[in-house]
């Protein structure tokens, strides 16, 4: 998770140093931008909610909260663009009808734990990775 790294200055200023010399040797790059992590409390939530047919669906986080807790690359990951770098954002494919980037989509529970994607979960994201491996 980009959010557990340093917002140092230092930190950033490698970060774009390493896409440069990568666009350089003529590979192209991929930045994958962070999944929405879910609370930590996810599994006691889900479980009330089933016990009490409540609706898994109003189990996620908000937009907002996913903004702020990855704001701090935020201008980094915009400067990577800027010099060549393809950035992937995975966070809108799990947002549910609730406005939520929820936990479950089409029945299907998309966590194995608070931030780690289910099988469910990873599948969701095939349409992000599809243009990468057609176009190559």
């Amino acid at each position: 998770y980009w959010k557990n790294y340093p917002a140092s200055d230092e930190f950033k200023a490698d970060l774009l140093s390493t896409v440069r010399a990568i666009i350089k040797s003529g590979a192209k790059v991929y930045v994958l931008k962070d999944v929405p992590t879910q609370s930590p409390n996810l599994r006691t939530q889900t479980a009330f909610a089933v016990l009490h047919n409540g609706d898994l669906e109003q189990i996620g986080i908000t937009p907002k909260q996913h903004q702020e807790a990855n704001n701090n690359l935020a201008e980094t990951f915009n400067q990577a663009s800027k010099i060549g770098a393809t950035i992937l954002d995975p966070a809108d494919y799990f947002l549910n009808s609730k406005g939520l980037y929820g936990v479950v989509k089409n029945n299907q529970v998309l966590y194995y734990d608070f931030h780690h994607l289910s099988v469910e979960g990873s599948r969701l994201l095939t349409p992000l990775f599809e243009p990468i491996f057609k176009a190559n």
